[in-house]
């Protein structure tokens, strides 16, 4: 009967969905740390864990998919540089590449804590792509001033290193979480900081026609001309301008329950926030794309976007060794 009753339960809520207390308890803790994140004040709201719960592990999910759906393991092995398209396009030399895995302050800890081993880690970086005129061999003829596209990688960083795939990729989700709290709270901030700078510009605007009233009046209504009163009437409109725009940004949070509600919007649609895309490109071992010469024929290479707000950096997921981080380069 027992094990019936188990079976029926199973087949209505699949154990991917059900929480254990164990669960349960982790995910009230990612909310604190969320809630605390984004404005502290929500933790005034007495149920600010059951309004979170959910849009939290929702976006908790998206980003773990998002993890999972990274170009890579990609094997950043200093001698691979010059057979592997990708490290080739993403670093100018061998040197360049051996360089940012001993210098790299993250995963320099990660191989503290092993003298052996590998360690995964999310490698972003700038993407640029400008225009140059060069050279094309096409047919054992050169051809010069040929308008081509170079892109270059610049600006590499590691993220989320950790001894395996698997604790990478939830290192990652977590960061990026913890990235849309952030940004929440900066939003929040910003709000401030706009009703700051506009009450000190109502405040200056004030004095300026307050010097403009008094100015009118000593001089008397006949003899007020029509720049001055041009000069009240604009002013007499910013001034209106400006409270409407202050109000409309203290309408944003008036009441506490405002700041939880902006909360649930900003982690029911994670993806409003960040996107994740994966592109391919065609370049040679100069960085030029899409080039036809025969001297240096193109290659595709594969990796991931991540665009935050305005910013976009290339990633992939790279695998290198413990070895290789704590390398002397003196070595040889």
């Amino acid at each position: 009967m027992l094990e019936r009753m188990r079976h029926l339960v199973e087949a209505r809520w699949p154990s991917q969905h059900r929480q254990t207390p164990r669960r349960d308890a982790r995910l009230d803790e990612t909310v604190d740390r969320i809630a605390q994140i984004v404005s502290p004040k929500i933790k005034a709201m007495h149920d600010y864990r059951r309004r979170l719960r959910e849009p939290v592990q929702q976006a908790l999910d998206f980003f773990r998919q998002a993890a999972n759906s990274l170009v890579g393991p990609v094997v950043m092995e200093p001698g691979l540089w010059r057979t592997d398209p990708l490290l080739n396009a993403c670093f100018s030399s061998m040197e360049q590449m051996s360089g940012f895995l001993r210098n790299s302050e993250s995963l320099r800890r990660q191989a503290a804590k092993s003298s052996q081993g590998e360690i995964y880690f999310l490698l972003t970086m700038d993407r640029r792509e400008e225009s140059t005129l060069g050279c094309v061999v096409e047919c054992e003829v050169a051809r010069r001033d040929v308008l081509q596209t170079v892109v270059t990688f610049s600006d590499h960083r590691a993220h989320a290193p950790a001894a395996t795939l698997e604790e990478a990729r939830e290192t990652m989700a977590r960061g990026a979480l913890e990235h849309l709290a952030a940004r929440a709270r900066a939003h929040i901030v910003d709000n401030r900081k706009q009703i700051e700078e506009l009450e000190r510009a109502r405040a200056m605007l004030k004095s300026e026609l307050k010097l403009l009233e008094l100015e009118r009046h000593g001089l008397g209504e006949a003899f007020v001309d029509a720049d001055m009163r041009r000069k009240l009437s604009k002013g007499e409109q910013a001034l209106h301008e400006l409270a409407s725009n202050m109000a409309q940004l203290r309408s944003e949070f008036v009441e506490l329950a405002d700041y939880l509600e902006f909360a649930v919007r900003a982690f029911e649609e994670p993806g409003e926030f960040v996107t994740f895309s994966t592109v391919t490109l065609v370049v040679n071992r100069q960085g030029i794309k899409d080039y036809q010469g025969q001297d240096d024929p193109s290659r595709p290479i594969r990796f991931s976007e991540i665009r935050l707000a305005d910013r976009t950096r290339a990633a992939f997921v790279a695998r290198c060794s413990v070895a290789d981080v704590l390398a002397d380069p003196d070595r040889g």
